[in-house]
């Protein structure tokens, strides 16, 4: 599911962009093959991070479908280095896992989520997605190859839950 969930954004049609409230975007998006509709909530950081002469505007999204959540996702838009680690007995079969620092207003985490196959991405748990929804200020920490990166401000407040829960179920 997660590379399913990695390989539609890739092959999608963007339709209108609304605000969903605070600093969120709400898309809907229409799959390019199947013409299956979801709906993509984003937030931007608000500064870019860089590797030498390369800036990304890092994002997270949340993508859901018909009541559903179906993945959230922390694009950095540099390839990420850092150490990552087998995620199961099952590793061959499953991603790779990353350790991720982040900061939820004033207390700093140690979070483990999945890569994707760009490793520019990595898939973000339900869990840890609630904590993130619910911080005031968000940092996450970018580290690339070349040791370059830095850190990723976000601010989720503002995000319109009733829109959120019409579009992926209750959180």
């Amino acid at each position: 599911m997660r590379y399913v969930y990695a390989l539609l954004l890739f092959s999608v049609s963007l339709y209108a962009q609304t605000s969903a409230g605070g600093k969120w975007s709400l898309t809907a998006v229409k799959d390019a093959l199947t013409d299956a509709s979801h709906d993509m909530f984003l937030l931007d950081a608000e500064s870019p991070v860089k590797e030498g002469p390369i800036r990304a505007m890092p994002n997270l999204s949340i993508d859901c479908a018909h009541g559903h959540f179906r993945g959230a996702m922390f694009d950095a838009g540099l390839v990420l280095g850092g150490v990552s680690h087998e995620s199961t007995k099952f590793a061959p079969f499953q991603p790779r896992q990353k350790y991720v620092r982040v900061r939820l207003d004033n207390k700093i985490e140690l979070m483990s989520w999945d890569t994707t196959s760009t490793m520019k991405s990595l898939m973000i748990g339900k869990r840890d997605l609630e904590k993130l929804l619910k911080a005031k200020d968000v940092r996450i920490e970018v580290s690339t190859p070349l040791g370059g990166g830095g850190v990723a401000v976000f601010q989720p407040t503002g995000l319109d839950r009733d829109a959120l829960t019409r579009s992926c179920g209750k959180f």
